[in-house]
């Protein structure tokens, strides 16, 4: 009997220490000042969009991304947890000429969710970071369907609950 005892805390322990041991998803982590880290951008689905405080805050549980670029612009970013097989672009909201205004963009990659709700993009741009800029760069994830991508890059549609945004500017 005792045997089975020690046998059973045994196990509730070291599946105890498992589950504890286990990184929660990064789109529980509150809040992203930790991330802030030069050379890494993570990009959250967001809700409440509206004007004011209390605003645009992230979506519990929501899709995320993680973005790292370097200087002289070569990027990668990796997507999670979104819509399967829907078509994304990542894009510089704005261009060099229409910094932040609506509705240009620059369509950096595209890609396509695969049936884990991932994506890998990668590629280069002549964006580049400037840290502490309180006008800094936007990045955001967008539908494929939402963006225009040739001469002239600009958004087309607006389902800002379907796109990762962000959570600090670079």
């Amino acid at each position: 009997m005792k045997k089975i005892i020690f046998g059973f805390l045994a196990t509730t322990l070291l599946l105890a220490g498992t589950v504890l041991a286990m990184p929660k998803p990064i789109s529980t982590y509150e809040p992203f000042a930790k991330c802030n880290i030069p050379g890494h951008l993570y990009l959250v689905e967001k809700e409440e969009f509206c004007e004011g405080e209390g605003c645009w805050t992230i979506a519990p549980g929501g899709a995320w991304g993680k973005l790292n670029y370097k200087e002289g612009g070569k990027f990668v970013f990796n997507g999670h947890d979104l819509v399967a097989e829907k078509d994304y672009t990542l894009i510089y909201y704005g261009d060099e000429t229409h910094n932040d205004e609506w509705p240009y963009a620059t369509c950096l990659a595209s890609g396509t969710a695969d049936a884990d709700g991932n994506i890998h993009l990668m590629g280069s741009t002549m964006i580049t970071p400037d840290e502490g800029d309180v006008d800094a760069e936007k990045i955001w994830l967008v539908l494929s369907s939402d963006v225009y991508c040739d001469t002239i890059d600009y958004m087309k549609g607006w389902h800002p609950a379907e796109y990762l945004f962000e959570y600090y500017t670079i």
